[in-house]
């Protein structure tokens, strides 16, 4: 039973860090592409 228990921790905590991960990675590269795309824009109105 608490092997049982233990995996499902680890599993849990797997997941939250992928997560977490994932989370920080789209908060990086968002106004990046924003920054991309804006300046593209801007350069096409112009």
């Amino acid at each position: 039973m608490t092997f049982f228990l233990e995996g499902l921790l680890d599993k849990c905590t797997q997941i939250s860090t992928i997560f977490v991960e994932s989370v920080l990675f789209l908060v990086w590269i968002l106004p990046l592409c924003e920054g991309v795309l804006s300046r593209r824009y801007f350069s096409l109105e112009h």
